[in-house]
């Protein structure tokens, strides 16, 4: 009877246990804002420092509840065409700036990351893996598989190049002079898809002012439609 009840009980503990962590982890950021405090690494950092402790079993115990979770975020992505739809006109007006920059990104991306790698004396597989970096996990493990990468490597790097994009992507962007909310927003959601994008948007509901958050949305779609298209053709010539 337990282990038919087991993935229930344990699935909405683990469920209860992160929804607390975020939740503190959203308090620490309120508390002193600072790249270190960004909420997703702090939350990521704890969870998986809980179960190294407590010796929980992730297959078994734990991922039940993120399947939970999981589907939540489904809608939830869904939401963002609500923002696109309402700022359509602003994405109109800078469409053609919009397409060079994803493009240019884009193969930026794949370049930098993948050539760096061989540079570097990686294996071609390692390589690959790194190439849809700035994609959302999805979609990379997608191009990754059909590339010949490794994907389950592949999403660790996608999870890591998003949270340090969230960490200190809108501050590196400022950094080098940029002012343009737009050219924000596209950078940050090119190179860090949907966690950079949801740190916009916790930025911009304090300023209210969502043109940030919605660039970003559009340069994570945008960024991994044409990452797909590029990047097969990108890998073969570098190797």
């Amino acid at each position: 009877m337990w282990e038919v009840l087991r993935p229930w009980c344990c699935g909405g503990a683990a469920a209860l246990f992160t929804v607390g962590v975020w939740m503190g982890a959203l308090r620490i950021r309120k508390a002193r804002s600072m790249p270190l405090t960004e909420p997703v690494f702090l939350a990521v950092f704890a969870i998986i420092a809980a179960l190294l402790l407590l010796n929980v079993d992730y297959a078994r115990d734990y991922r039940p509840g993120g399947n939970l979770i999981k589907f939540l975020l489904q809608p939830a992505v869904v939401a963002l065409a609500v923002r696109l739809y309402e700022k359509r006109e602003m994405i109109r007006r800078n469409a053609r700036a919009v397409a060079v920059g994803v493009i240019v990104g884009s193969v930026t991306g794949i370049v930098s990351a993948t050539g760096l790698a061989l540079l570097c004396g990686a294996p071609d597989a390692v390589a690959l893996s790194l190439a849809p970096k700035s994609v959302t996990a999805p979609i990379a493990m997608g191009i990754s598989g059909s590339i010949g990468g490794i994907e389950s490597l592949t999403v660790g790097i996608v999870i890591a190049t998003g949270i340090i994009g969230a960490m200190v992507g809108p501050e590196l962007v400022r950094l080098i002079g940029i002012r343009n909310r737009v050219a924000l927003g596209l950078a940050v959601g090119m190179a860090s898809h949907g966690i950079g994008t949801a740190r916009l948007m916790k930025d911009d509901e304090a300023s209210g002012n969502h043109t940030a958050s919605t660039m970003s949305g559009v340069g994570m779609t945008l960024n991994g439609l044409v990452t797909a298209i590029l990047c097969p053709v990108i890998v073969q010539w570098l190797l």
